[in-house]
C-alpha cells in the first residue's frame, strides 16, 4: 500500500497554476485549519478575483461572464478607406490560433468530445479527426458525455452542451468552475441539476440549478469534515457515490428529490483508496489518486508508476451497508480514469496506456499502448461502441478502434514558445508537440494546416524555431546545446531532414536564439556563444565563424542601417551588457559598445537602439560613424512601464513611428499585456499611444511577440496565439455618454452602463449609445474587450449623438 498523501496539501495548492514542486509539497503535508486553508489559497493564487475579500461560502457571480466562445465568425471590421483620426490604439479583433496540450476527453458511441489549451472540440465518432474547433477562452479539465449532454468542467467556469448532433453543438448553460471554488462538476440523473464537489467551502456536495444560474443546496458541509473529490452517479438509483479522500471514507446520498430536498446521508463504506470512484452493477471500484492530482492546472502530481484499487460487492446503492470487500487489485500504472465500456470497464492510465477489463479486473480483454513516442502522458480515456479517445497532453487527443489499435489523432500542440511568421504562414514552437504551422493567408480566420510532429526520444521538445529565407528549411532546438533542421517545403506535409544535428562548441551552453538572415543562421547560447553558419546548402549546416564574450546571450536582433548599405549588423544584448557587431564578412566585428545594460530585449528602429527590461524601456542612440559607433544615453528620456511578468521582456518595431512591447496591465495587477508606444514624435523620448492607456490584455501569460504586415502576433503559454490590429481610438469615453442595452428575450433585464453580463440562452441585444461629446463620431462596441461592431453617426456637432445596433450573441458579430 503506498503511503497516503496529505489532503491538506491538495486544497493549500489548488489554486496554483502548474505546481509540480515536491519541495513546496515537503512544506504543506501538516494539517491546517479551514480559515488558514483559504488564506493560503488566495494568497497563492493570481487568477482567483472571485475570491479577494470573500466569506465562506463564496457567493456565484452570475455578473462576471465566462468567455464566450470565439467561432470562425469574425466581427465586422472598419471601412478601411476613412481617414484615420488619432491618437491610435491596439485593438483586440479576435484573430486567434488556440492551440494548448489535451486534458480530458469523452466519448458515449455518437460524438466524440474533448479539451485542449482553452478550445473545446466536438467530433462525430466516426470522423473524429474533423471536428468543431470552439475557441472559449477557458481550461477544459474534465469532461463527461450524459444522456447526450457534454457538461465540461473547466478552470473558470463549467459549460454544458447538446451533442447528439456531434457536428452542431448547441450550448445549454453554464455554472461555477475549478476557481470558483470546486474540484468537480456531475449530471444528476434527468440532467436537471449538476452536483459539484468543493474545496473552498466545507468539503461536501454543492446542487447547481442550470436553469436559473444559481445553486440550488449548498455549499454542504461533508459530514466527517474531509473532502470529497470524485463521485459516481448511480442513474438506476438516484445516488451519489462520493470519494472522501482524506478520511478513506466512500458516503452514499440519496438525490431523488433534489427539487423539494437536498442529498440525504444514506451510509457509508471504509476504503483507504477513496480517490477515483465507478461503479458497475453490482462492483464499485474506487482507486488510490483522484484525477485532480495528476492534473497540471489543479496539483500535477507525479508518476507513481502503481495504483491501489479497491474492488468492492455493493448490490444495492442505496443499501451500502450490505456490501462485501473483494479484493484490492494493484495496477502497474496510475489510473486516471474508470468508465463504463461495451464489454466491461475501461481503465484509463497516466502512462498513455488503455485498458479494457472484466469485471473484478478478472482478465483483460484488451488493451494499448497510446502514443507511445511522445514524451507525455495520458489524462483521461474513454471507449464506446468501437471508437475509444485519449486525452494525451502535448501527444493530442488519441483515437483507437475496437481493436485498440490506434487510427488517428488531433494535435492542438502544447507549450506556445513563440510565433514566427513567414509569408502566409505563422508557425509555432509547441514543446513536446512539436511545431505548428499555420494558414495564415486570411489573418482573420488563421487554421492548422500542419503539424511537424517530433520523436520525443531525439528531439523533447521544441523551444526556439527559425525559418529560411526561401521558406524551405526550418531550424529548431530544444534549448539545449542541438539545433535540428526539418523540410517545409511542402507545408501539409513537413519532416524532420535528419535526427543528427548541429553541435559545434555550443555543448558549452544552451541555446538561447535563433535567427536566419539571407543563407545564414546565427544560433546564440546562455554560455555567451554566438554561431554564425552557412545553410545555402538546404541539407547541411556548415559553421562561419563564432565569438564568445563568456556573457550569457538574453537577446539579438539583426538590422541594416540606410547610411550604410550592404553592411550587415548584429544587436546583442547579454547578462551583463549591449554590443553591436558587423558580420557582413562572415566574421564578427564589435562596432559598438555599452557596458552595464545587461538582460535586456532589443527594438533597432534608425539609429536608435530601445532596450526594455521589465521596469523601462531605455533609448541608444548611435553617434559617430561606422565602424566605431559611439552608444550613448545622454540626452534620451525612458520610459517607466511598471513592473512585468518577466523576463522575457519582449519588444518590435512596429514601423518608424510605433514599437509594441510586453509589460504591466495596472487594471489586471500587473497582469503582462501587449502595449504600443510611440517613437514618431521623439525617437529619444517614448511615449505610451494613446497615453496613459491600460494595453491589451492577452489571454495569459505571453510567451513570444512577432510584427508582420501591420498585424501584432503573440504567443501566450498554453493558449497559442493571437493577433492585435492598430486602429482609431473610437472607445467612448463613459463619463460623457450614456449607454442602455435591451435584451429582445424578455427574461433578461435592461442592463447599464455596458453589457458586461452573461447572455442566457439565443438572446438578441439592442444596444444604444447616446453621446454629448460632439468630437466623437464613431463608436466601438466592445464585449469581453473584443470589438463587435464599429458605428459611425452624421449627428452636427452640438447635438447628442445616438448609436444603435442589433447584436445577435449567438452569431458573435
Amino acid at each position: 500500500m503506498k503511503k497516503r498523501f496529505s489532503k491538506a496539501v491538495l486544497i493549500c495548492l489548488a489554486g496554483v497554476l502548474l505546481i509540480s514542486s515536491f519541495e513546496l509539497f515537503s512544506q504543506c503535508r501538516q494539517k491546517i485549519s479551514r480559515e488558514e486553508l483559504q488564506n493560503k489559497i488566495i494568497s497563492n493564487s493570481k487568477s482567483f478575483p472571485y475570491l479577494e475579500n470573500a466569506s465562506l461560502p463564496i457567493p456565484f457571480n452570475a455578473s462576471i461572464e465566462p468567455s464566450r466562445p470565439f467561432y470562425k465568425n469574425i466581427a465586422l471590421q472598419n471601412n478601411k478607406n476613412e481617414a484615420i483620426p488619432q491618437p491610435e490604439s491596439l485593438c483586440d479583433n479576435g484573430y486567434y490560433w488556440m492551440g494548448g496540450p489535451t486534458w480530458t476527453a469523452d466519448t458515449d458511441g455518437n460524438a466524440i468530445v474533448w479539451g485542449a489549451g482553452g478550445n473545446l472540440y466536438f467530433a462525430d465518432a466516426n470522423d473524429p479527426t474533423h471536428p468543431i474547433e470552439m475557441w472559449w477562452g477557458d481550461i477544459p479539465l474534465r469532461v463527461r458525455i450524459h444522456n447526450g449532454i457534454a457538461l465540461f468542467f473547466c478552470y473558470f467556469y463549467t459549460y454544458a452542451f447538446d451533442v447528439s448532433v456531434p457536428l452542431s453543438p448547441a450550448w445549454l448553460s453554464y455554472g461555477p468552475g475549478y476557481s470558483q471554488g470546486f474540484w468537480d462538476a456531475y449530471s444528476s440523473p434527468d440532467d436537471s441539476y449538476w452536483i459539484l464537489t468543493d474545496w473552498a467551502f466545507y468539503g461536501g456536495l454543492t446542487i447547481w440549478d442550470p436553469s436559473t444560474l444559481n445553486y440550488k443546496w449548498g455549499p454542504l458541509p461533508n459530514p466527517q469534515g474531509g473532502s470529497y473529490f470524485d463521485l459516481f452517479i448511480d442513474d438506476q438509483k438516484d445516488v451519489v457515490i462520493a470519494g472522501d479522500y482524506s478520511s478513506g471514507l466512500l458516503d452514499f446520498y440519496d438525490i431523488s428529490n433534489l427539487a423539494c430536498s437536498s442529498p440525504v446521508l444514506i451510509g457509508q463504506i471504509s476504503d483507504n483508496n477513496a480517490g477515483l470512484v465507478y461503479y458497475d452493477y453490482p462492483y464499485l471500484y474506487s482507486s488510490y489518486e483522484p484525477w485532480q492530482y495528476y492534473n497540471q492546472w489543479i496539483y500535477g502530481g507525479s508518476e507513481e508508476g502503481y495504483c491501489a484499487v479497491s474492488v468492492i460487492f455493493l448490490l444495492d446503492t442505496l443499501n451500502p451497508d450490505n456490501n462485501f470487500f473483494i479484493k484490492e487489485y494493484t495496477a502497474n500504472y496510475d489510473v486516471v480514469s474508470m468508465k463504463n465500456s461495451p464489454n466491461g470497464f475501461i481503465v484509463g492510465y497516466l502512462q498513455n496506456r488503455a485498458v479494457e477489463w472484466a469485471p473484478q479486473f478478472d482478465y483483460l480483454i484488451n488493451g494499448c499502448f497510446i502514443n507511445n513516442k511522445a514524451s507525455s502522458l495520458t489524462y483521461d480515456c474513454a471507449y464506446q461502441g468501437s471508437t475509444g479517445v485519449a486525452a494525451c497532453s502535448a501527444g493530442g487527443a488519441r483515437f483507437f478502434n475496437s481493436f485498440f489499435t490506434e487510427t488517428s489523432h488531433f494535435i492542438t500542440g502544447e507549450y506556445a514558445y513563440d510565433v514566427v511568421p513567414w509569408g502566409d504562414y505563422l508557425f509555432v514552437p509547441s514543446g513536446k508537440a512539436g511545431v505548428a504551422i499555420i494558414d495564415n493567408s486570411d489573418p482573420s480566420w488563421p487554421r492548422t494546416l500542419s503539424f511537424l510532429e517530433i520523436d520525443t526520444s531525439v528531439i523533447p521538445e521544441v523551444k526556439f524555431i527559425a525559418v529560411s529565407q526561401n521558406g524551405e528549411r526550418l531550424y529548431l532546438s530544444d534549448g539545449t546545446d542541438k539545433v535540428w533542421f526539418a523540410n517545409i517545403s511542402n507545408k501539409t506535409n513537413p519532416f524532420i531532414i535528419s535526427y543528427s544535428y548541429y553541435w559545434s562548441t555550443l555543448s558549452s551552453g544552451n541555446v538561447s536564439k535563433l535567427i536566419t538572415y539571407g543563407n545564414r543562421l546565427l544560433i546564440a547560447s546562455e554560455s555567451g556563444e554566438i554561431d554564425l553558419l552557412d545553410i545555402s546548402n538546404p541539407n547541411l549546416m556548415i559553421q562561419l565563424s563564432s565569438i564568445n564574450y563568456g556573457e550569457s546571450v538574453v537577446d539579438m536582433e539583426v538590422f541594416e542601417l540606410a547610411s550604410y548599405p550592404g553592411t550587415s549588423f548584429l544587436a546583442v544584448t547579454t547578462n551583463a551588457n549591449f554590443y553591436i557587431f558587423d558580420f557582413s564578412s562572415n566574421f564578427f566585428s564589435e562596432v559598438g559598445f555599452l557596458e552595464n545594460f545587461g538582460n535586456y530585449f532589443i527594438a533597432i528602429s534608425g539609429n536608435v537602439a530601445y532596450l526594455k527590461n521589465s521596469t523601462f524601456i531605455q533609448p541608444v542612440l548611435f553617434e559617430g560613424s561606422f565602424p566605431s559607433f559611439y552608444l550613448t544615453i545622454d540626452g534620451t528620456t525612458p520610459l517607466n512601464i511598471g513592473y512585468s511578468w518577466g523576463p522575457p521582456d519582449f519588444i518590435k518595431k512596429y514601423d518608424d513611428t510605433k514599437l509594441v512591447c510586453a509589460g504591466d496591465d495596472t487594471n489586471y495587477g500587473g497582469y503582462p499585456s501587449v502595449f504600443l508606444i510611440d517613437i514618431g514624435t521623439d525617437p529619444l523620448a517614448p511615449q505610451l499611444l494613446p497615453y496613459e492607456q491600460p494595453g491589451v490584455l492577452p489571454f495569459d501569460l505571453l510567451s513570444g511577440l512577432s510584427v508582420k504586415d501591420g498585424l501584432i502576433y503573440y504567443a501566450t503559454d498554453y493558449f497559442g496565439t493571437g493577433a492585435l490590429t492598430i486602429e482609431p481610438d473610437y472607445d467612448l469615453p463613459f463619463a460623457t455618454s450614456s449607454l442602455v442595452v435591451t435584451p429582445q428575450n424578455p427574461d433578461i433585464p435592461s442592463h447599464s452602463p455596458n453589457p458586461n453580463y452573461w447572455l442566457t440562452g439565443n438572446a438578441n441585444l439592442s444596444i444604444t449609445v447616446r453621446d454629448n461629446a460632439s468630437a466623437i463620431t464613431k463608436v466601438r462596441f466592445k464585449y469581453n474587450n473584443r470589438t463587435i461592431r464599429t458605428l459611425t453617426n452624421q449627428t452636427p456637432a452640438g447635438q447628442d449623438g445616438v448609436y444603435s445596433f442589433i447584436w445577435d450573441t449567438t452569431l458573435w458579430t
